[in-house]
């Protein structure tokens, strides 16, 4: 008989009274190596269900704090975790003070630190160009030739070359 355990659930959310589309709430369920996850994302609650490669059962429920729009909601799975894009229905200034209904603290639920900005900071900071994570960082604005400073492919180089060892045996 196997055991469904709970995954680690990361969370982050950015709010905006003018524009809906920057109501979000980014959510990472992490189930490495997921086979076949079952995901059902409705206006009030999340439901994953997926079997890692090594058989684990992994399941969990997330009532929310406040409705969400499903149809505009996206979700990418990876190799390592489940990523989430949640869009709130109500546009508000304001956070939700909490992701779920219940007041709990629950032991598998952890703010997303990497993608959690504060309220009134939020307007400041850019929105991630790529919500859910996956891929390599953007190189587009970097100038690989500072990495290369002062160094010169030259075969003039100042430094001694090496010498060769002397094949020939010693004579005693």
């Amino acid at each position: 008989m196997s055991t469904v355990q709970i995954p680690e659930v990361l969370w982050a959310q950015r709010s905006n009274a003018e524009e809906q589309d920057k109501n979000v709430i980014y959510l990472t369920v992490m189930i490495p190596d997921s086979v076949s996850p079952s995901i059902d994302v409705e206006n009030d609650k999340l439901k994953v269900e997926a079997k890692s490669a090594n058989s684990t059962h992994y399941a969990v429920e997330i009532p929310f704090f406040k409705e969400i729009i499903p149809e505009k909601s996206k979700y990418h799975v990876t190799g390592r975790c489940i990523y989430f894009v949640l869009y709130k229905k109500d546009a508000a200034a304001e956070f939700w003070p909490r992701l779920t209904k219940e007041k709990a603290r629950l032991h598998w639920l952890k703010t997303d630190f990497d993608r959690w900005v504060d309220e009134d900071e939020q307007e400041e900071v850019a929105e991630p160009a790529n919500p859910f994570g996956a891929g390599m960082p953007d190189f587009s604005n970097m100038d690989f030739s500072q990495f290369a400073k002062g160094e010169d492919d030259s075969d003039d180089s100042s430094e001694p070359e090496l010498e060769e060892e002397d094949k020939t045996p010693e004579s005693k």
